[in-house]
């Protein structure tokens, strides 16, 4: 009987390390992308170096008039140029970033998911990579910190969930 109960408390104890290992693993996902968020034009130069189409891809995606999708208190609202071909770029500030987590159409070629940090209430929001997941072209996603702020401290915040597939880059831009 006593070889029993030992088997169980071995079991037991087993279980807990297995348990306690896959809550560490998991914590760890969570902050893989937000860790791995870099400023804007690192990633440029690092790209450049790596796939020159790539940074260039990503530079005409951040700089160039292309096909954009605004998102506003009424929706999705598509540019001009995006009305008669397919929206590449979603313009988002962060009080309406819930709005991209549901299903659209009109959203499905976006590649860059722009969004705005304009204040301190914006911080708070929280950007979930495993809500993305129906933008399957979703490449980047780019933070423009229009407040002060420690950006690596705040994207740790921002950024849940896990998406390798997804370059995550950040720019302050205070304006005056």
């Amino acid at each position: 009987m006593k070889k029993v109960n030992e088997r169980r408390y071995l079991y037991g104890v087993s279980l807990f390390k297995m348990a306690l290992l896959l809550v560490v693993f998991i914590t760890n996902l969570t902050f893989v992308n937000a860790q791995q968020a870099q400023p804007l034009a690192k990633v440029q130069t690092q790209l450049q170096k790596d796939n020159p189409a790539e940074a260039k891809q990503l530079k005409h995606l951040l700089k160039d008039i292309v096909p954009t999708a605004y998102i506003n208190g009424e929706g999705v609202q598509l540019s001009k140029s995006a009305q008669s071909t397919s929206a590449k770029v979603i313009d988002v500030s962060s009080q309406f970033l819930q709005q991209v987590y549901k299903p659209n159409e009109q959203l499905n070629s976006v590649v860059l998911l722009k969004i705005r940090l304009q204040n301190k209430a914006d911080l708070k929001q929280v950007v979930n990579l495993d809500k993305l997941r129906d933008l399957s072209n979703l490449k980047y996603i780019h933070l423009l910190f229009e407040v002060a702020t420690d950006e690596k401290a705040t994207i740790s915040q921002i950024i849940k969930g896990s998406n390798e597939q997804i370059v995550i880059t950040y720019k302050t831009s205070i304006p005056k």
